[in-house]
């Protein structure tokens, strides 16, 4: 490698493993595929999460935000400032038919129909497998993955907080907003000698989330919050259960059965609500404003969602959105931990980003 291309540059080499299962794949999915792309997507997606309100409050400004993200992260008119190379070998990863993770799932009273149960985990994994059969592949739990980061010393500190907040929010590959592909990081050396320390004193730069209102995309504002269950499991499968038992009865008990419009609100389509009424409820995509995640906290997992409002609506109605996304919130306050406040900074950066 030719180091010389790489002055004012910071090389991190981050080791890290997956806790939950990974969905990763090219157009063959017997096949998993781990590749440096999706990595770079979802740095890119997690730096806007943290610093795309500075451009947008209070100065409505997201051509800014663009010009600022296309320089760090490239576009069609210049290179990327961050350079990702996976150093782990395809031949090492370990996988296994997801259908193998899927069977170890809780099975909860349905909602709304009475004397049938559903496996929660094949819920949050629904439209992954090959026919809803588990045959599809995935990389297992603790499979371990090395890659290296090379970032323009400018924009160090900011890429670096969202390889954190990727950790802690987000995952790799299909399903990632349902807690697939979760992944820790177990080490991180930066220039080859300094151990960087993982905490969230990684975001004290992020702008002041609390002073923003929901974007027409998703960046920390005042509705935002983190729920953790209420305790620790031994196997990864109950955690990513416990988790999904209450982002399912939350989003269920929004409204009665054959009642689709709070649910619509919250993320679309619904197929059984644009089957009955195409015209009221049309087959166009809104991604749900919850990210479900298992964190690894020594040898015990915990399930978490992050609550991520987005006001999709270009005129600014998004009252009946906000009310249900609201009302979802408040299920998970009753029944979950809200740990906002040991992960994020309470008063961030207010010079923006």
């Amino acid at each position: 490698m030719n180091v010389a291309r790489y002055t004012n540059v910071d090389t991190f080499k981050i080791e890290a493993e997956f806790i939950t299962p990974a969905l990763i794949h090219g157009a063959d999915t017997s096949k998993i595929e781990l590749r440096s792309a999706p990595i770079k997507a979802a740095l890119r997606y997690w730096w806007r999460v943290l610093y795309g309100s500075a451009y947008l409050f209070p100065a409505n400004n997201p051509e800014k935000l663009f010009e600022r993200e296309s320089e760090i992260f490239g576009s069609t008119k210049g290179a990327s400032r961050v350079k990702l190379f996976l150093l782990s070998n395809q031949t090492q990863l370990k996988d296994q038919p997801v259908g193998d993770f899927l069977a170890l799932g809780k099975n909860i009273e349905a909602v709304h129909a009475h004397n049938r149960q559903i496996n929660i985990l094949q819920y949050l994994s629904y439209g992954t497998q090959r026919q809803n059969d588990g045959t599809a592949r995935a990389l297992t739990t603790d499979s371990p993955f090395t890659f290296q980061l090379h970032v323009d010393k400018k924009y160090s500190d900011q890429v670096f907080a969202a390889l954190y907040a990727l950790s802690c929010f987000g995952g790799l590959g299909g399903k990632a907003r349902n807690g697939f592909g979760s992944f820790h990081i177990i080490s991180c050396d930066k220039n080859g000698t300094d151990k960087v320390k993982l905490d969230k004193d990684l975001l004290c730069g992020i702008p002041n989330w609390l002073r923003h209102d929901p974007a027409p995309f998703p960046v920390l504002n005042h509705e935002s919050h983190i729920f953790q269950t209420k305790r620790k499991f031994t196997s990864v499968a109950d955690a990513l259960s416990e988790v999904g038992d209450s982002y399912y009865h939350a989003r269920m008990n929004l409204e009665n059965a054959h009642s689709y419009l709070k649910r619509f609100e919250v993320s679309r389509p619904i197929v059984q609500a644009t089957t009955m009424n195409p015209r009221l409820y049309p087959r166009e995509r809104r991604t749900k404003p919850f990210h479900l995640k298992v964190i690894k906290e020594n040898k015990s997992y915990i399930g978490q969602i992050l609550v991520l409002p987005t006001c999709y609506s270009q005129e600014g109605n998004c009252q009946d959105y906000l009310q249900a996304v609201h009302d979802m919130t408040e299920y998970f306050r009753k029944n979950m931990i809200d740990v906002t406040d040991r992960i994020l900074p309470m008063q961030g950066n207010n010079n923006g980003a």
